[in-house]
């Protein structure tokens, strides 16, 4: 692919899809540099709010035998950036580590497809040490705790986007992988600034660094860019164009057996404290906490529609038994004389009637309604904003359109794939989710249904 191939290289966009490859080279363990630019035929770059590192592949078409000669032995670095225009502040512009590769004979005989995978260093040093320290006497914060992996065990100089948290903790982290604990502190985190707190702290890496955030923090954020699905033509500006949505699939709308089985709408926790010979039930139900915790992402009133009963007369959020945990407790251990006359053996609690009926459901919320989106590609795209889709009802026609009341709205970026082909094509590849309809939804009536 050339340096740039349908726009000027310091103007603005002329197509909607302009891709513009400013950097694309593999540098040798020994420090040895060679630029492949003009060998891409695709560069696919990958983002997961559910995954620790970004990632991604280069094809490159080597008809020289260039790569034969360099000898790729997965100690080599690649160093990209790319964007719509060569100038923009909102390229990506990183170094990466190339982990694999594969190679496929094409054409003639004389020419191979070459695919490199890459990932963050930072993963592969993850992969490769344990940590030695636990807590300092009498606990920290767990984004405390998470802070000092990232700078002092990883030595991480990207960007910090670490959310307070609430609680002193004390675990032994020992034998644990740098990224293992932080996903396994990431469970018992209760994020600060949220009320109620619950437990939906989640770790990740995007283009601005790596993040410890609340699901719900990100959620409230201010839309990055709105998306319309609509028909784009010769007369609309280049900015409604770069926001028109060229492909959409509803991955999930709903799926009820799924959010029965995993807890979200109602599950309980039996919490056992071996020392006090004592159980704590903590029910969670989703009606309860929709009027606690704070307005959800399409507004105050218009979470997810549960409220219809089944044959034993009981609604969807009053079935706790669909899923049971157990869990080792210790919230009590402070009324207990003995214990709490003996300097130092109450250990700080570690909320498990809180964080694990909580996070069991949040989790599965953020992920109620799924979509993939495809738009002209945009650099400024990561997992962790929020856009908002508009889509029209398909019933409604000339000026008199109406969007859809209930798949329109805001959605959280779950996942971004951003894809560049050697035609000069650029397309961003979006996941997202939400947790609430853009207008509440009436109960409904389905007693025939449920009788039959």
């Amino acid at each position: 692919m050339a340096e740039t191939t349908t726009t000027p290289p310091e103007s603005g966009l002329f197509y909607s899809q302009s891709a513009s490859i400013n950097d694309l080279t593999i540098i040798s363990h020994t420090g040895q540099e060679i630029l492949v630019q003009k060998l891409v035929t695709e560069i696919s770059y990958f983002e997961d709010l559910y995954s620790f590192s970004v990632s991604g592949s280069a094809t490159l078409y080597d008809g020289q035998g260039l790569l034969q000669k360099f000898q790729l032995l997965g100690y080599e670095y690649l160093r990209m950036n790319f964007g719509r225009v060569k100038s923009s502040t909102e390229n990506i512009s990183r170094t990466f580590r190339i982990y694999t590769s594969s190679r496929k004979q094409v054409g003639n005989h004389r020419a191979e497809e070459i695919t490199l995978h890459f990932c963050s260093e930072e993963l592969m040093l993850s992969e490769s040490i344990k940590l030695q320290k636990g807590a300092p006497d009498g606990g920290e914060e767990i984004y405390k705790t998470v802070t000092r992996i990232l700078q002092t065990d990883l030595k991480i100089k990207k960007k910090l986007n670490i959310e307070n948290t609430r609680g002193l903790y004390n675990f032994n982290l020992n034998t644990l992988k740098p990224f293992e604990a932080i996903s396994w502190l990431s469970t018992y985190a209760r994020p600060e600034t949220q009320k109620p707190a619950g437990a939906d702290m989640l770790f990740f890496e995007n283009k601005e660094g790596f993040n410890f955030k609340s699901l719900r923090t990100l959620m409230a954020a201010d839309p990055y860019n709105t998306y319309k699905v609509q028909q784009i033509n010769h007369e609309m500006p280049m900015e409604e164009k770069i926001r028109t949505v060229l492909d959409y699939e509803f991955v999930k709308s709903f799926d009820v057996l799924n959010d029965i089985s995993s807890g979200t709408y109602a599950n309980r926790l039996i919490s056992v404290d071996p020392l006090t010979r004592s159980f704590k039930i903590t029910d969670f139900n989703y009606d309860t906490y929709k009027k606690n915790t704070a307005t959800p992402m399409n507004g105050a009133g218009n979470g997810i529609s549960i409220n219809d009963t089944n044959r034993f007369g009981l609604k969807t959020t009053q079935n706790s038994k669909s899923v049971v945990k157990v869990m080792v407790g210790n919230s009590e251990q402070y009324k207990v004389p003995y214990i709490k006359d003996s300097p130092g053996s109450v250990a700080n609690d570690v909320y498990v009637e809180n964080y694990v009926p909580n996070r069991t459901a949040q989790i599965g919320l953020a992920n109620f309604t799924l979509l993939k989106v495809v738009v002209p590609g945009d650099p400024g795209l990561t997992v962790g904003k929020t856009v908002v889709f508009n889509i029209y009802n398909l019933s409604s026609s000339g000026d008199k359109k109406e969007l859809d009341p209930y798949y329109s709205g805001k959605y959280l970026v779950n996942a971004v794939r951003h894809v560049l082909q050697s035609q000069g094509a650029y397309q961003t590849i979006m996941e997202l989710a939400k947790e609430s309809y853009e207008t509440p939804i009436g109960s409904t009536n389905s007693s025939t249904a449920k009788n039959e």
